[in-house]
């Protein structure tokens, strides 16, 4: 049984290591700094992204206040929670689509 495994597994990580190579070796989108690709997108791609992610904040905002309203959360917490959204929100309106806030609110997360 466990030679049956062990060959099985090999032959799976050979038969997918050339393909994970390939894949790997083919990507053709510019990358920033952060690690994140970068997408060109024409104008009106770019205003519905931007649309969207707002929304999709706004959607945040409303949640918080639920969980204050619930008592899931305090105050303070809604009020820091918040001025995190409505900062990115302020990106957002600058034309900012990057991932940066997401790496700034994870360092908060572990403090």
């Amino acid at each position: 049984m466990k030679k049956a495994l062990i060959a099985f597994l090999a032959f799976a990580f050979l038969a997918l290591f050339p393909v994970l190579a390939f894949a790997n070796d083919n990507i053709a989108s510019p990358v920033h700094g952060d690690g994140f690709a970068q997408l060109k997108m024409t104008d009106d791609q770019k205003a519905k992204m931007i649309s969207l992610k707002t929304q999709m904040l706004e959607l945040k905002k409303q949640i918080i206040q639920q969980n204050l309203k619930d008592g899931t959360i305090t105050k303070e917490q809604a009020q820091k929670i918040e001025a995190k959204i409505d900062a990115r929100l302020q990106e957002l309106k600058s034309g900012n689509l990057g991932p940066s806030h997401r790496n700034h609110s994870r360092k908060d997360h572990h403090q």
